[in-house]
């Protein structure tokens, strides 16, 4: 199982990077994370059913793609909100704030592990921050559709030619 989530990672850091080109990433981002979410949920109901078992694993790949996917693509979409000369910067952020994520996560998973919570229960715990995830991304797709000249602004100070309003 666990190299059947970790193929769609890699498949999903490709797949969502080809949709990112071709649409705009941010809601590229948002419905992998959506569909993360809920295949995440689903997953935890779909365990525990041996005739579903083949759902589970579709499952368990499109999490896979939509969590492994998304942190490659998010890293790759943070390049664009810098100047040169920040951007080293805002990509470790970036990265760093994932690195708490996991850690703060796993502590968490334990928590409700030690709480006896049924497995379906956490997996619908853990789906919750992918979902804010999505709505995150939205979130930032809007205020960049609202506000393009600081972006345009931001890659006329570096020299470069100014980044794609999406």
């Amino acid at each position: 199982m666990t190299a059947l989530y970790l193929t769609g990672n890699s498949l999903g850091a490709i797949l969502l990077g080809v949709l990112m080109d071709r649409f705009n990433p941010q809601y590229v981002l948002a419905v992998a994370f959506v569909c993360a979410a809920a295949s995440l949920a689903a997953f935890g109901h779909l365990a525990g059913h041996p005739a579903l078992a083949w759902l589970s694993l579709v499952a368990l790949f499109v999490t896979g793609v939509g969590t492994g996917g998304t942190m490659t693509g998010t890293n790759i979409l943070s390049t664009g909100y810098y100047t040169t000369a920040t951007r080293a910067t805002g990509v470790a952020w970036t990265l760093g704030m994932g690195r708490v994520g996991s850690i703060v996560g796993s502590m968490i998973g334990g928590a409700m592990l030690a709480a006896h919570w049924p497995p379906p229960r956490i997996f619908e715990a853990v789906a919750a921050p992918v979902a804010l995830a999505a709505l995150s991304v939205c979130a930032l797709a809007a205020y960049r559709a609202r506000h393009p000249a600081q972006h345009a602004q931001a890659g006329e100070t570096s020299g470069e030619a100014p980044a794609r309003s999406l």
